[in-house]
């Protein structure tokens, strides 16, 4: 795990971005992760011309606490420069209304899409989890057929936030939650069968396999109220990035 952190990435009293710094913590975290002196040649690792890239963001907080517009237009960027096509980058997140809070179609470059479940293509029917917790009526959670049938890597962009189920959110919750339907059903009043269910789903096929990087956006992140506070005086500022192959 490789963490870039700087003073200058963003202001804490108006939250505003320095996004040359962002650029320079993304390209030196990738050559730091990898060891090239390059950071196209980082990028070039991981991804090419024929790759369908689905970036997992986290807009449950949003506005507060998100998956930065500014980290993932900088993401999109470098992977453009690698020869992936704009129409081949598809920011997601389960919910339609969450992820449209962030607004990154303003920052990221034109043709690379925004989508949920609910705009595109819905659930797969064929990958599914199956679990038991309280004797719910339903105990399946679906895939999004996007992630089974559409992306060949997918880049997971958590974000530092606490959770009351799982008590914070991290790489893990965000790829397993994240991509799949009925998982609120883990946690019922004060119990909650959460921790070993992000587990279950995050090595889920074609989940696991087709996570090749972990960019952890810690320039801002929620430390009580989450996930869904929007407070800003439970917001804390790490100011800082994390990469990772594995889960960081």
């Amino acid at each position: 795990v490789v963490t870039l952190h700087s003073p200058k990435c963003i202001d804490e009293v108006t939250e505003k971005v320095d996004v040359p710094t962002v650029k320079e913590m993304i390209a030196r975290g990738m050559t730091t992760l990898t060891g090239d002196k390059d950071a196209r040649d980082s990028w070039a690792r991981f991804f090419n011309a024929q790759d369908f890239v689905g970036i997992k963001v986290n807009a449950s907080g949003a506005p507060g606490a998100m998956s930065m517009p500014d980290v993932v237009a900088e993401i999109t960027r470098n992977l453009t420069t690698v020869g992936v096509k704009p129409a081949n980058i598809v920011i997601h997140e389960r919910g339609s209304g969450q992820i449209l809070l962030p607004k990154y179609p303003e920052f990221v470059p034109a043709g690379v899409r925004v989508e949920s479940a609910s705009t595109w293509l819905g659930y797969d029917p064929d990958v599914y989890v199956e679990v038991n917790f309280f004797g719910e009526e339903d105990t399946r959670s679906y895939l999004m057929r996007m992630v089974s049938d559409q992306f060949t890597k997918i880049i997971n962009v958590p974000n530092m936030k606490d959770h009351g189920a799982s008590g914070v959110t991290g790489c893990l919750k965000n790829i397993s939650y994240g991509e799949f339907n009925n998982v609120a059903r883990s946690h019922y009043q004060s119990q909650t069968e959460t921790l070993t269910f992000i587990g279950t789903l995050a090595a889920t096929e074609p989940v696991r396999s087709r996570t090749v990087l972990q960019i952890m956006d810690g320039l801002r992140g929620v430390w009580h109220a989450g996930p869904f506070s929007r407070d800003k005086k439970y917001r804390f500022y790490p100011k800082q990035l994390k990469f990772g192959t594995d889960p960081v």
